[in-house]
């Protein structure tokens, strides 16, 4: 199996139905590489299109490729999946916690410093550990990283989400944080 028919049937894996556009987004190949790897997978039975009205296809994993799925990539998944459980504890302990009990105390400079610091781990530490993986071999970096990214995926939705949990929480704080951060942006970039 090659590496672009893996990445489709974890992505399958992952999501659920896809279409083409959807699977496009998270696909860090080109088109024609996707699409080789959707015929090739549903050549070989691994997934099956899904044709509704109005031309709109879909695709869906199969029993057979989860099942060739989880003979390639146990290890990986196991392995991606706890990092991305503990990056999503870490990140949580660091807003809610941190920053969410420094807004409380009406310390504004210190939980905004915890956000930008459990936010800024999360990337730091998601780079520590591809680099880890890759032992400096650059093809090997570029894979390993965007697995990485997609597994992270998730972990960044709950920090957004924490965060806005935050701004309900504790508005004023959080607001000035908003504020200050779009300033800093409009001064360096706009």
């Amino acid at each position: 199996m090659t590496p672009s028919e893996r990445e489709v049937l974890a992505l399958l894996a992952a999501y659920g139905r896809g279409s083409w556009r959807d699977l496009l987004e998270f696909f860090p190949r080109s088109k024609a590489s996707l699409a080789r790897a959707l015929a090739e997978l549903e050549k070989k039975g691994f997934i099956k299109k899904i044709e509704l009205p109005r031309r709109r296809i879909f695709y869906e994993i199969t029993e057979q490729g989860e099942k060739v799925l989880e003979e390639v990539e146990r290890g990986k998944v196991e392995v991606i999946h706890a990092i991305r459980e503990v990056f999503r504890a870490f990140v949580l302990h660091g807003l809610i916690e941190g920053a969410g009990e420094l807004a409380k105390e009406g310390k504004i400079e210190e939980a905004e410093r915890a956000v930008q610091h459990a936010l800024g781990e999360l990337l730091f530490a998601a780079f520590a550990i591809t680099y880890r993986w890759s032992k400096g071999e650059e093809a090997v970096f570029e894979r390993r990283l965007r697995e990485v990214q997609r597994s992270l995926q998730p972990v960044i939705w709950t920090a957004w989400w924490a965060l806005y949990d935050l701004t309900k929480k504790q508005p004023e704080v959080f607001n000035r944080l908003v504020e200050k951060e779009l300033e800093k942006i409009e001064e360096e970039f706009l």
